[in-house]
């Protein structure tokens, strides 16, 4: 018959689909009540959950890394402890077994940042800690073209 039959309203209806693509399905959007699973550390008997918090903190220091709040601190003030123009041609890369690992874009900014690196962990003791960082390393990155 025409197109009024419902095979070819389904036909035309998947044409604007891209092949293999699988149709949309229509999800409740009501909250999925939720209860503890019947198991023994349900009923109370087992540990508690470990924080997320926590447990990142226990991986980064087994990868020799300072704490998840420390990192970020580095990162949020960097232009802080470097100063404005260095941060514009250096980044924080990482921070392992108290070595901070830093990104610059040409060989001139790593001599002035390897320059001042005591000055600069002073100021990252001051904002964290004494002995999260002792040191500086640098690295040259590779230019992105735009």
């Amino acid at each position: 018959m025409g197109s009024s039959t419902p095979k070819a309203g389904r036909r035309n209806a998947s044409a604007g689909r891209r092949a293999g693509a699988r149709p949309k399905v229509r999800r409740e959007t009501g909250r999925v009540p939720w209860s503890k699973l019947p198991t023994a550390d349900a009923a109370g008997d087992g540990p508690e959950p470990t924080p997320l918090p926590r447990l990142l903190d226990a991986v980064l220091a087994g990868m020799g890394a300072p704490s998840a709040e420390v990192i970020v601190q580095v990162h949020e003030d960097w232009t802080t402890i470097v100063g404005a123009e260095l941060a514009a041609h250096a980044q924080p890369l990482a921070i392992e077994d108290g070595c901070l690992r830093v990104g610059l874009d040409s060989p001139a900014w790593a001599s002035h940042l390897r320059w001042s690196e005591r000055e600069i962990v002073a100021r990252i003791d001051r904002l964290v800690g004494p002995g999260e960082v002792t040191s500086v390393s640098t690295r040259i990155l590779r230019r992105r073209d735009a």
